[in-house]
């Protein structure tokens, strides 16, 4: 049996876990710190969306700490090779962008992935940062997965009826609004009276709500007077209200993820384009992060895009 040498921990901290021919020895109930390269996400996190500058604030805070702040849940999968996350992906995104070695975890019991989602979807409805898109898609993804009712889908995340029927509101809505909602960039309840229109509609209504903003300097209109706009300007397009049916059309988690996708690789594309007028001497000059970091880094991109386009190759 070999085991890994992993590095002491000073007294006060959280010790490393033991690992032992490639696998996690810990017990459950009990606060480790594992190695980052055995930590796994949740691919079906509740969460869809993580705001850059707060990560960025936060993996300032834990590069000074060498650790999280809170210890991650975390569940061990494929006979404890690995610890998949329960609850705290944005720590172990802002942990990877503080480069840590290892991360604080606290070892739950053996989960399925039912319990795993449900227990994420529990612990982030209760966060300020959980967009009210996010909490709708969550609530629809309880449930497809359980076959449950409104009602039913409600109680396992501690939601009234009428919160459960307000949040659902916001599944008709398009992705692009969905992405502004999430961004901050429209109000809950301008987005809400966007969800009254058709999908094909929601786009010419929202002009409308943007050229008001431009005449107003810029500055935000209150809901009531968007409710006029859209009163006005659909009268005058020609455009109602759809009427209220039994059927949901709404964005699906693969529709979220695929349009998120397209817009950071335009993201990325724009860098690498500055990144190409940068000279020799410039690059040489870099300083934290040294071009050899973003060398390093443009490799894991590599890495990452190749597995990436594989899972497209039995499909185009």
């Amino acid at each position: 049996m070999k085991q890994q040498d992993m590095p002491v921990a000073p007294p006060g901290e959280t010790p490393w876990a033991t690992i032992e021919d490639g696998m996690i020895v810990a017990e459950v109930g009990t606060t480790i710190r594992i190695p980052i390269g055995l930590i796994r996400p949740n691919p079906k996190q509740p969460r869809k969306f993580f705001d850059k500058a707060e990560l960025e604030a936060t993996a300032l805070s834990y590069k000074h700490r060498k650790d999280v702040e809170q210890p991650i849940p975390v569940t061990l999968r494929d006979n404890n090779r690995h610890a998949l996350i329960v609850d705290g992906g944005s720590r172990y995104l802002a942990a990877k962008i503080a480069k840590l070695e290892g991360l604080s975890c606290y070892i739950k019991p053996p989960m399925t992935d039912d319990e795993v989602y449900l227990s994420s979807a529990v612990a982030n409805i209760r966060r300020k940062s959980f967009s009210v898109v996010e909490i709708a898609l969550a609530l629809d993804e309880l449930m497809e997965r359980f076959g449950l009712n409104q009602t039913e889908a409600g109680e396992k995340l501690g939601m009234t009826p009428f919160q459960v029927s307000y949040h659902l509101k916001f599944l008709n809505l398009t992705e692009d609004i969905h992405l502004r909602l999430m961004r901050g960039e429209i109000g809950n309840g301008i987005a809400l009276q966007l969800s009254a229109f058709n999908q094909d509609d929601q786009r010419k209504m929202l002009n409308l709500i943007k050229e008001a903003v431009k005449k107003n300097a810029g500055k935000p209109i209150h809901p009531n007077k968007v409710a006029r706009i859209l009163r006005l300007g659909g009268k005058n397009l020609g455009i109602a209200p759809r009427r209220a049916t039994r059927g949901r059309v709404h964005t699906t988690h693969a529709k979220l993820v695929g349009n998120h996708v397209i817009k950071e690789i335009e993201h990325v594309i724009k860098a690498f384009a500055e990144l190409k007028e940068l000279t020799h001497a410039d690059l040489q000059a870099l300083r934290d992060p040294s071009a050899i970091d973003i060398q390093m880094d443009l490799f894991e991109l590599q890495r990452k895009l190749a597995v990436a386009l594989r899972q497209f190759d039995h499909i185009t």
